[in-house]
């Protein structure tokens, strides 16, 4: 609104009015231009002065402006059994090291291919990394190639990153023992032969199955020939043949299974194959004994032994406890026996008189003895 009491202004004084005014707009504006100048300034000497010297350390940054990482996974020792525990190291670090940040924080999940269990992962910083650690134990069942892996999940400085390593896990180790009771065993009957198989592999043993195969050395015979574990351990029966005496190794194999390798025993001597026992009798056919009366006297000698009897052979040795004379001092048995005659002499000095049958044995059978009496008139 006009004010018309207004004294008019003269031309002079609007020009100069026009110019003061463009002045102060100008001035305005180069202000206006240092200051957007100055802030400028500002923060590239801010970034410029969060720069490291490049003589001593040089940043590299992922897409996501945070420190790159490497994770590097060890597992230890390698290769390793099933049931027993490798210890699992990630190391988390960085290409490019720096005073001005923190070591890298947080966290390392661990997984595997295949069947096994990682325990509870422990990490620490240090030295401008971080290193976790867990240990795997592979399942059984799960021999082969186990691929196991090691992720960092990152944190407010650093980004994530993730490692792999290859497990080899192989079968738990076995020992075979053998052993046969009794040792002393007569030719034709049984003994008993047992193999024990144990896991001698560290961690977890478990108890091996499957079979035990039995050999040996010498002449005889195994039944059966091979027996299934229960618990560890089998037996079979042995029985040596006739005529073939002494010692006797045998050897049990166990042929393994899926946790478990195979391993045998050789023991030389386990047994020894013996003769058999035998009982000898005489007996003579005559109440009373006179001089010059022959006296016929029969010796037997059977098979005494445990398991399959065996008709003995050989000879059986007379001999009187007095003067006289027998039709042969011995004689060869013929179905476990055979006789001679015995003539005592003519002057008989003892009440009584005793025969003696001595049987030396055969290649199976021991030798053993047996007298008689008779009375002399």
């Amino acid at each position: 609104m006009k004010n018309s009491d207004a004294p008019p202004i003269s031309k002079e004084k609007a020009r100069r009015l026009k110019v003061g005014h463009s002045h102060r707009r100008a001035y305005f504006t180069s202000f206006l231009a240092l200051a957007v100048l100055a802030t400028m300034g500002g923060a590239y000497g801010l970034l410029h002065s969060a720069s490291p010297s490049s003589s001593t350390q040089t940043f590299t940054t992922s897409s996501t402006g945070l420190q790159a990482t490497t994770l590097t996974l060890v597992c230890s020792p390698a290769p390793q059994i099933v049931g027993a525990n490798s210890s699992c190291t990630a190391t988390v670090g960085s290409s490019q090291e720096s005073s001005q940040i923190s070591d890298p924080s947080g966290s390392v999940s661990f997984s595997g291919s295949s069947t096994g269990t990682f325990g509870v992962a422990s990490c620490a910083p240090s030295a401008n990394t971080l290193i976790c650690t867990a240990t795997y134990t592979p399942q059984p069942g799960s021999e082969g190639s186990h691929a196991l892996t090691a992720t960092y999940e990152g944190d407010h400085s650093y980004a994530g990153s993730s490692g792999n390593f290859t497990l080899e896990v192989s079968k738990r180790p076995t020992t075979t023992t053998a052993t046969c009771s009794p040792q002393l065993v007569p030719v034709t009957s049984k003994t008993i032969c047992t193999a024990h198989v144990s896991d001698v592999g560290g961690g977890t043993p478990s108890t091996p199955s499957g079979s035990v195969r039995f050999s040996q050395n010498h002449s005889g015979t195994f039944n059966p020939s091979a027996c299934l574990l229960s618990k560890g351990s089998c037996s079979v029966l042995f029985t040596p043949s006739p005529g073939r005496e002494g010692q006797v190794s045998i050897t049990a194999v166990y042929g393994g299974n899926r946790d478990h390798l195979a391993s045998s025993s050789s023991v030389t001597g386990a047994l020894s194959a013996v003769t058999r026992s035998t009982n000898a009798s005489v007996s003579c056919v005559a109440s009373q004994a006179a001089a010059s009366t022959q006296i016929s006297c029969t010796a037997t000698v059977t098979d005494s032994g445990a398991g399959t009897a065996i008709e003995p052979t050989g000879t059986v040795n007379f001999h009187s406890s007095i003067a006289g004379t027998f039709s042969s001092t011995s004689c060869s048995l013929l179905s476990g026996s055979c006789s001679v005659t015995f003539t005592p002499s003519n002057v008989v000095t003892m009440p009584f008189i005793e025969i003696t049958a001595t049987y030396s044995g055969d290649g199976d059978h021991g030798g053993g003895s047996a007298s008689t009496t008779i009375q002399a008139t």
